[in-house]
């Protein structure tokens, strides 16, 4: 908020502010009605500071005085249009990355059928 009032909501009014483009909405659990153009920020109560990360070409990275460097050579200066997401310091933890790679989570993998290896 503009007057930097917080308050907590649930995840079901987070998702409603981000659908918003505009106008006002009512968060329930706070009884108030809040204009979303003058919503500042919305952090998530257990945000934890990233400090290692992956690229999107996979190059292993840390953050360092909150610069994302390459581990054990801090001093080489990374190229931030190749890698925008540090610019945007949207580096990816590796969880995402392997996410990513992969294509899909370790638990959506789909076992053939005892029908699909026998056709």
């Amino acid at each position: 908020m503009m007057d930097k009032t917080n308050f907590k909501i649930t995840k079901e009014e987070y998702e409603n502010i981000l659908k918003a483009k505009e106008g006002l909405i009512f968060i329930k659990s706070n009884d108030a009605t809040i204009n979303i153009n003058s919503v500042s920020s919305i952090i998530p109560e257990n945000l934890e500071e990233q400090t290692t990360g992956r690229l999107h070409d996979g190059t292993r990275v840390i953050k360092k005085y909150g610069k994302w460097v390459l581990p054990n050579r801090d001093t080489l200066k990374l190229d931030q249009s190749y890698y925008p997401e540090i610019a945007r310091d949207e580096v990816m933890t590796e969880k995402e990355y392997q996410i990513k790679k992969i294509g899909f989570k370790k638990n959506e993998i789909v076992q053939p059928t005892k029908n699909d290896t026998n056709s």
